[in-house]
């Protein structure tokens, strides 16, 4: 809207100039004058310039920051609402049992495989944000960047022991299962 404002106040800008032009070309009795008045005209109308464009600047900057924000928090969401998942000690009572936990955490490590993007994505994003775009908040982006990253490495390796303790408890329900059936065998 002020953008708008000042490029349509443009022609007033230029008629000034065209009057005050035309008064020093006819050689006006305060002909200093309006040359210093044109002067001091055109010195604050290139600072409105100036100042509109870094506050367009700070725009942008701030949109960035907020889209940044708000994809990390979103990520930070979607991790920890995995994390019960991975911290779960349900083992399975029997071979069928832990069978279709694996089949469960067989689809989550998928979907995990598959965030990862996502994760790749806003690390790239800070990267450019800080690097290349230079933003003013780095300081910020830097650290949410690293909030979701520890919180990711987090998950992995909730995943990972997750996914032992399930192919532990498949071992020891198969065995129980083995022994179970040469007990039933011999009798």
């Amino acid at each position: 809207a002020l953008e708008a404002e000042v490029h349509a106040n443009i022609t007033a800008l230029q008629k000034l100039d065209q009057d005050g032009e035309g008064m020093v070309k006819d050689k006006h009795p305060n002909e200093d004058m309006v040359k210093l008045r044109l002067n001091e005209l055109h010195e604050l109308w290139d600072e409105l310039l100036r100042l509109l464009a870094l506050r367009g600047v700070d725009l942008k900057h701030t949109l960035a920051l907020e889209a940044f924000t708000h994809r990390c928090e979103e990520a930070l969401y979607w991790i920890h609402d995995k994390e019960s998942i991975v911290t779960s000690d349900d083992t399975g009572n029997d071979l069928s049992h832990v069978n279709m936990l694996k089949t469960k955490f067989d689809e989550f490590m998928s979907e995990l495989q598959g965030y990862n993007e996502h994760i790749k994505e806003i690390d790239e994003d800070a990267k450019k944000l800080v690097e290349v775009d230079k933003h003013p908040d780095s300081t910020t982006i830097l650290q949410k960047q690293k909030e979701v990253g520890d919180a990711w490495f987090k998950l992995n390796k909730l995943a990972q022991k997750r996914s032992l303790s399930l192919k532990i408890a498949t071992e020891v329900h198969k065995f129980t299962r083995d022994v179970g059936e040469t007990i039933s065998w011999t009798k």
